[in-house]
């Protein structure tokens, strides 16, 4: 089964099938909504507040709940096949950050030590935009 897909085969409309994304501890936010599939298909789909937690429920006569548009096939996905939409949170989370970057973003990066310690300096076309220690936390 695919991640983030909760499906049975027990009955029609008999959600008993369960599934929950779970990025609690990681910069990420689901940005997916959620639709039912298949036969007879039933199905909740409880988002957290913060959008980093969902708990699907999912099931029918071979029905599931997963991330819109429901999918013909979820139990047998196409390898590389990415259908859970993420984005960034708005917080930080445990001081780590993500960001999206263009293409050819002139990224580079340089061993360094900082206080002490070892470091990666990451650049874009020269400007220092973050120091990343060992544990890759972002550290200044």
């Amino acid at each position: 089964m695919a991640y983030g897909v909760a499906m049975s085969c027990i009955a029609p409309s008999n959600a008993a099938g369960v599934a929950n994304i779970n990025l609690t501890g990681t910069p990420f936010k689901v940005t997916s909504t959620f639709a039912t599939g298949g036969a007879a298909a039933a199905g909740t789909a409880a988002v957290s507040h913060g959008k980093q937690v969902v708990s699907l429920t999912g099931g029918g006569f071979c029905g599931w709940m997963m991330s819109a548009p429901a999918l013909f096939n979820p139990f047998n996905p196409s390898p590389g096949m990415y259908h859970l939409q993420l984005a960034c949170s708005a917080t930080l989370v445990n001081r780590q950050i993500c960001f999206t970057l263009p293409r050819r973003a002139g990224i580079t990066q340089q061993g360094r030590q900082w206080n002490g310690h070892p470091a990666v300096t990451v650049r874009q076309h020269g400007r220092t935009v973050a120091v990343v220690g060992p544990d890759g936390r972002v550290l200044s």
